[in-house]
Parts: structure tokens; sequence; C-alpha cells
């Protein structure tokens, strides 16, 4: 089995570099993201860098080791590095319990076997400390895959989502519009609280049923932020959070917003008679379900859509409502 396992440095190297290749598509489409403090290309040489001294542990493995065990540890190594470094701020708890479990056990193990074994193979022990180094990379990866991938936030407000109420008029908070006015000066979690609340007036306000919830996610693409239906989630882009204005994602708040109001009118279009739904006010909504139903890449034609024009619309007035109240 070991033999059938085991490459020549020429069949290893190219395996190894596919497997890369692979693993950095993926990487890029869902999981990169600059390294806290560092700009754009400093993250791109980190990852290089890591990528390199990885990749060198290939002319000092033994042939027994050339296998594709040993590939997958080396692809991994600077992907979850790199990974951890990006995502430690975000997801703390864990990643945090990843590395210190198993860092933690492993030098428990070389502890034992300095104290308990005279006729050192410290080979193995290298070995068995580089599986480590990658079963946590790969853990890593998995964690945060699970997050971008699947659409779920890293960091979720804590303010409570109440239940709908009726209400004909947009309700202010008046803690949220002070917030407004100090932005900048608020962390992460106080903005996402701030912005929940909001998204809680405009539910009552719009007579949207469904719990939204609001958080902050990472690799959004071309975006403020997103709603998801399937989640009842309003996602913000974590670097846009941290740096954009509040009028700004109050505003994105606002479309994304809408944008739940007008999946709930497809859900009640769907349970309606069909002696009913034909009529002229409902053909909007009649729009905006194929609408919902077609990926559309090209950025105008998406910027067309119905949808996204009622959206505007509504995010711009209710920012000039938000706008005049702040002004009192």
């Amino acid at each position: 089995m070991k033999q059938h396992n085991t490459f020549t440095l020429k069949d290893f190297i190219i395996r190894a570099v596919i497997a890369y290749c692979v693993t950095l598509i993926i990487f890029c489409l869902f999981i990169f993201k600059v390294i806290p403090g560092c700009s754009l290309i400093q993250s791109k040489l980190v990852l290089f860098l890591l990528t390199v001294l990885s990749f060198g542990l290939i002319y000092f493995e033994k042939d027994e080791r050339r296998n594709y065990l040993s590939i997958a540890t080396n692809v991994f190594i600077p992907f979850g590095i790199y990974t951890t470094l990006a995502y430690m701020l975000l997801l703390p708890i864990p990643l945090g319990i990843v590395w210190v479990l198993l860092i933690g056990l492993d030098l428990v193990y070389v502890g034992f076997y300095f104290y308990k074994v005279k006729r050192r193979n410290y080979n193995s022990l290298l070995e068995k400390s580089q599986l480590v180094i990658g079963l946590a990379s790969l853990l890593s990866l998995v964690i945060v895959l699970s997050f971008t991938l699947f659409g779920s936030s890293i960091i979720q407000s804590s303010t409570k989502i109440t239940n709908n109420t009726d209400v004909y008029m947009r309700k202010y908070d008046e803690k949220s519009l002070e917030s407004l006015h100090n932005w900048s000066k608020l962390t992460r979690k106080e903005k996402l609280n701030s912005l929940q609340t909001v998204c809680n007036n405009e539910r009552d306000y719009l007579g949207i049923s469904a719990r939204i919830k609001v958080g902050a996610g990472s690799h959004l693409t071309h975006a403020y932020c997103q709603y998801n239906n399937k989640s009842k989630e309003i996602t913000f882009d974590i670097s846009q959070l941290d740096h954009a204005s509040s009028t700004t994602l109050l505003e994105a708040l606002l479309h994304s917003s809408y944008h739940a109001y007008e999946y709930a009118l497809v859900e009640s279009y769907d349970t309606m008679s069909s002696d009913y739904n034909k009529l002229f006010d409902y053909r909007v909504i009649a729009t905006y379900k194929k609408e919902f139903s077609t990926k559309v890449t090209n950025k105008a034609k998406y910027y067309n859509q119905i949808n996204e024009s009622n959206a505007r619309s509504y995010a711009t007035d209710a920012l000039q409502d938000y706008q005049n109240k702040l002004k009192k």
C-alpha cells in the first residue's frame, strides 16, 4: 500500500502544483481576505511567501512520504495559516480553539516522546508535527468556508429581532439616530446593533412577518450588503462596515430591506388563487418572481431590473426621511 501511494519526485511535484492551483482558485473565490493592517499587495506577498516555504518541504520529503497525504499537508498549510492570520480577529473562538488544542496536543506528545524514548527519530517527530499543522490548517479553512460559502454572517448584531407589529408610519429609534451621528466612533458590533434596530423598524413599516437578521461577512462581490431570502439575513461586507459612512450603509440597508419585502410579496403571490393573481396590480409581483428566478451576470441588465429599480427608489425616499429626522 505504501509503495502504491509513493511517487517519484517529478510526479510528486506535478501533483502538488495541480492541487495547489485548484485550492488557490477555491481560496480566491470564497475565502481570500486582506490581512488586518496590511494592504492587498502585502497580503498577497505573505500568501506567496507561505506557499514558497511550504513547497520547500517537497525537497525534504523522503521517498515513503511522497504520497497524497503529504501533498494535502503541504497545500493546506500555507492557505490555512494565511486564513488564520486574516480571520483571527473575526473568528477568534473557533480558530483559536483549533490551533491551541492541536498545537497543545502536539507539544504534549513531543514532551512525552522525549521523556519516554531514548533512541529518538527526529524525522518522525517532524512528520507528525507537520501533519498536526496541516490538520489545523484544514480545519481553519473548513470553519471559514462554512461561513463564507453558505452565506452566514461572521459577526451578528446582539440587538433583539422584534416581532412584527402593525404600523402606518415609519418608526425612529432615538439611540440609533444618535449612533448615525457618531458612526466613526462605533465598534462593528455597535454599528450592526444600530442597523438591526433600523431593520426592525423597516420590517414593521413594510409589514414583513419574517424575522430578518443583520450581520457582517466577508468577500461580498461589488456590494455594501446583500439580502439572502433563504436565511432571512442582510449581510454587510466587513470592510465596508469598517470604512463606509453611516449614510451609505443606511441606504444599503434600506435597499436590502425592500428586497425582503419584494420576496415576501412573491411568497404571498404564490399562495394566491389564480383567479386573482393576474390582476393588474399583481403583475409587478409576477415580474419580481421571474427576475428572482433568473440569474443575471450582466451588470447593466441587473441594474435595470424592476426589483432593483424599485428597491433603489424606496431606499432613496426612506433615506431622505431619516436625514430629515436627523436634522431635527
